[in-house]
């Protein structure tokens, strides 16, 4: 990863882990727990490197609208 990279990748960490802050202990299991890392990891390889972006913001979107 290049600077840009870098910083892109952590600008969108930070603002992600707002929305994305569940622990372990949330989960009935370590798996649910690992997929659900996962899909945070996912969502953001696609924000740094523009992939899907549109697609991947409304999967955040829908995320948070649950949380309400």
């Amino acid at each position: 990863m290049d600077e840009t990279e870098v910083e892109r990748d952590y600008s969108i960490r930070r603002k992600l882990s707002a929305i994305f802050n569940k622990r372990e202990a949330d989960f009935s299991s370590i798996d649910d727990f690992k997929n659900y890392e996962e899909m945070v990891e996912d969502i953001i390889y696609n924000l740094v490197n523009y992939i899907d972006v549109e697609k991947t913001n409304r999967q955040v979107e829908q995320y948070k609208s649950c949380l309400l």
